[in-house]
């Protein structure tokens, strides 16, 4: 009988204990799932809310060239899981996993070269490598090779799935010392951290992919960031010593935004400050701090004639510490030599003195961008100037917006905006001109039309958060709104 209840109480404990999800693999900092297609699950075992960062599959991809053909990308036909094949597979990706690690090759005999991904576990980090291999005896030109990282920004319609579901993305993209860090939009942690590791740097970035190698994408992308260098690579042929390349990134989880930058130093990147910040008038020196375990070797200005650079020591061990002026208004780099060999770029901008900024922006608004015009029912409206073709734009001339799009030249932060701005400006530095433009800004356009007076009922004071407010003032007018 005791015999009995026993294996009775174990055949219930085995049936209500959850199963092992299947495909998964997990440590004491990861929760990480995959399927055929590749990893498509990466969440904190220590997040409360199990939130998922992925909104698709994780993945790596080469735009190449054969001779002068036609480039192309890596031809990937999923299958189910690996098996070893007993002829010539008809797929081109094999997956293979153990409780430490996640593998994808893509490669089918004909292809050029193969790739491999590996995800696997390095104490509280997750590593991901990627190789590449030729296995043919000609050279294969690569223009780019790149990562998707898509990131889920939010989980369902609720408080928690909007906060506390998705993350939000951040980037440095440096060449050698780019990172990418993610955070949740409650800003609690746990945050995530992708370095990059010796060897690999990054280009370029669109979304949520990121360039290792942009040659192809930088060329043919007029709007790609200046500073970076877009490089082609190639393959040489098999057996040449040049006939593989590899790369790869650390992907950490940290609670803080110190442990972020702890992280990079950790990893021998560069955990930068500056002061007062990256865009500096040209009447003031920026200082800034490079805490790094790795030697910085040198710092080369791009416009050396015109940037007065200066090394002040270094006050902390690993802390190092320098002042600099550019006298050359605009894009202003700085490229940091450092690790032997490896480079990255700090953009500053150089400004006008803010007085001077302020004066002219506050000029400008008051002479291009108010309406004044006692028979528009928008008299006194600051609004967005046209650049390209020279023109004031409002309710009744919005280049081609309509409805609730009419906002970006009638209502909400685009235009209400402005009139702080100048009220702001002259609390410090009043001028007569533009004190005027505001008050009649007040009287003529927010007082008894964008704003109810405190006579008017319902809602004295009440401001009316619409692109026309002379349609929520006017009954007949708002019935003729489909």
């Amino acid at each position: 009988m005791q015999k009995s209840l026993i294996f009775f109480l174990i055949v219930i404990i085995c049936a209500c204990a959850p199963a092992e999800e299947e495909n998964t693999i997990r440590n004491r900092s990861w929760k990480i799932q995959y399927d055929h297609r590749g990893i498509n699950h990466l969440s904190s075992i220590n997040d409360p809310f199990e939130a998922n960062i992925l909104s698709g599959w994780i993945d790596a991809d080469v735009r190449f060239q054969l001779n002068d053909g036609e480039w192309q990308t890596v031809w990937k036909r999923f299958t189910e899981f690996y098996r070893p094949p007993e002829h010539e597979p008809s797929y081109a990706r094999y997956t293979y996993a153990d409780s430490e690690m996640v593998g994808f090759t893509d490669y089918k005999p004909g292809m050029p070269f193969s790739m491999e991904q590996t995800f696997s576990f390095k104490d509280d980090a997750l590593e991901w490598d990627i190789v590449l291999e030729n296995r043919m005896h000609y050279h294969v030109n690569i223009g780019d090779i790149y990562i998707n990282f898509p990131i889920s920004n939010a989980a369902g319609p609720s408080q928690e799935g909007l906060f506390e579901g998705g993350y939000l993305q951040h980037q440095f993209v440096s060449g050698d010392g780019s990172f990418l860090y993610f955070t949740k939009r409650s800003g609690n942690p746990p945050y995530l951290l992708i370095t990059v590791k010796p060897g690999t740097g990054l280009q370029h970035s669109q979304g949520s992919t990121y360039f290792i190698h942009s040659g192809y994408t930088g060329k043919q992308n007029r709007s790609v960031a200046r500073a970076q260098e877009h490089l082609y690579t190639e393959l040489g042929p098999k057996g040449e010593g040049n006939d593989r390349l590899e790369f790869g990134f650390r992907l950490h989880w940290a609670d803080t935004y110190s442990e972020l930058r702890d992280l990079l130093y950790e990893n021998n990147l560069i955990d930068v400050r500056i002061v007062p910040g990256m865009s500096v008038p040209e009447d003031l020196e920026a200082q800034f701090s490079l805490r790094t375990r790795a030697v910085v070797d040198s710092i080369v200005a791009e416009f050396p004639g015109d940037t007065e650079l200066k090394y002040l020591g270094e006050p902390l061990p690993d802390h190092y510490l320098y002042n600099v002026r550019f006298n050359r208004l605009g894009e202003n780099m700085l490229t940091v030599y450092f690790d032997g060999g490896r480079k990255t770029w700090l953009e500053f901008f150089s400004t006008e003195p803010v007085e001077t900024l302020l004066a002219k922006r506050s000029s400008f608004i008051i002479n291009n961008q108010q309406h004044r015009n006692p028979d528009l029912w928008y008299d006194g409206l600051f609004s967005i100037w046209d650049m390209r073709n020279h023109v004031l734009r409002g309710p009744d001339n919005t280049d081609g917006w309509t409805g609730w799009d009419t906002y970006r030249v009638a209502c909400d932060d685009w235009v209400l905006g402005i009139a702080p701005y100048l009220a702001s400006v002259n609390a410090l530095f009043p001028d007569k001109d533009q004190i005027e433009a505001v008050e009649y800004y007040i009287e003529y356009h927010v007082w008894g039309g964008l704003q109810r007076t405190d006579e008017e009922e319902p809602y004295p004071y009440g401001i009316h958060g619409v692109p026309n407010f002379k349609v929520a003032r006017d009954t007949m007018l708002r019935a003729q709104i489909e």
